[in-house]
């Protein structure tokens, strides 16, 4: 290894360095997905939140005795705003009916007071969402605009770090193919080195596996589906933009109500976002698919050259 060559050794460096990097954008794209999805989960309307906002609205038609709202309350509502009121302590014991209710005295200006100041506070959460780590907010409705944003860039960046790290791979075995073929002096040429090369390489691996070391034995079914969540992992940005798309268009008729044109634009710059990722995920699949097949041990192997007998032979 003279001359100024650079040893195996950087070549292996170089490829674990790569695979380390496909790893931590691997873990970044999920953990913008669970944010984005997170975000999804308190702005769609089933959410918690509006549950919330609406248990807060039919308390006060409950309980507003004077104002005769409760007349359009059920003894069913009235026991869930009794709920409600006993928590908050307006009220001493539950009640399970509309004459109950309006039997147990409420105080109900300090009622609507503490229920707006509920209501403003639920819908300033809804309304703006926060960045965690950057703690930067945005409004809910641009909730689908940054999310596809941020998944093209992070798949993006996915699919070159893939491409590089196969290409890392391939300039190993290279390498190491060219140094077994140059010792002359071994009873074995380049065995070793060609098996040290792949097993230096191997163990750095955490989801681009898909062929065992040890080539008589063969992974069990667990380790073979393991070996393939990388496949899976990079379709879950999709999985949570199709989740938003679907709300907004489920909730386009106030989002029309805010701004038409807002909500179009919205729509159409999703359309394209989600399409952009559906092709990056399944190009992401592609370059995995052959890096797993770069270790396949059958491509380390130096085989010899064939003599001029068997050649002639086989011709």
């Amino acid at each position: 290894m003279g001359g100024g060559k650079l040893s195996i050794d950087h070549y292996v460096e170089s490829a674990g360095e790569a695979s380390k990097r496909s790893r931590w954008v691997l873990l970044v794209l999920i953990v913008a997905s669970i944010f984005g999805y997170a975000g999804y989960l308190a702005a769609r309307p089933e959410s918690w939140p509006w549950h919330r906002l609406e248990l807060l609205n039919l308390t006060l038609r409950c309980a507003d005795v004077n104002n005769k709202r409760h007349a359009d309350c059920s003894d069913t509502e009235a026991s869930q705003a009794g709920e409600l009121l006993l928590r908050w302590e307006y009220i001493k014991s539950p009640v399970q009916t509309v004459k109950e209710l309006e039997q147990s005295p409420v105080d109900v200006a300090a009622l609507k007071h503490h229920i707006e100041h509920q209501r403003d506070s639920i819908m300033d959460k809804i309304a703006n969402q926060t960045v965690p780590v950057l703690g930067f907010s945005f409004d809910v409705n641009e909730l689908g605009k940054i999310a596809s944003a941020t998944f093209v860039a992070m798949l993006l960046v996915m699919l070159l770090s893939l491409r590089r790290e196969r290409q890392n791979v391939q300039l190993l075995r290279s390498r190491a193919i060219l140094d077994a073929v140059e010792d002359k002096d071994s009873r074995a040429p380049g065995k070793l080195r060609l098996s040290e090369a792949r097993d230096l390489i191997y163990m750095r691996q955490v989801f681009s596996i898909v062929s065992n070391v040890n080539t008589e034995q063969k992974p069990g079914l667990v380790l073979r589906l393991a070996s393939k969540v990388h496949f899976v992992l990079v379709w879950l940005p999709i999985v949570v933009e199709g989740h938003i798309i679907s709300m907004d268009i489920g909730t386009m008729g106030i989002g029309n109500a805010l701004s038409s044109d807002s909500t179009r634009s919205l729509l159409y710059w999703e359309g394209i976002g989600g399409l952009v990722c559906i092709l990056l995920a399944a190009l992401c699949n592609v370059q995995q698919h052959k890096l797993d097949k770069e270790f396949e041990p059958a491509k380390w192997i130096v085989r010899a050259p064939r003599s001029t007998e068997e050649t002639s032979e086989a011709a």
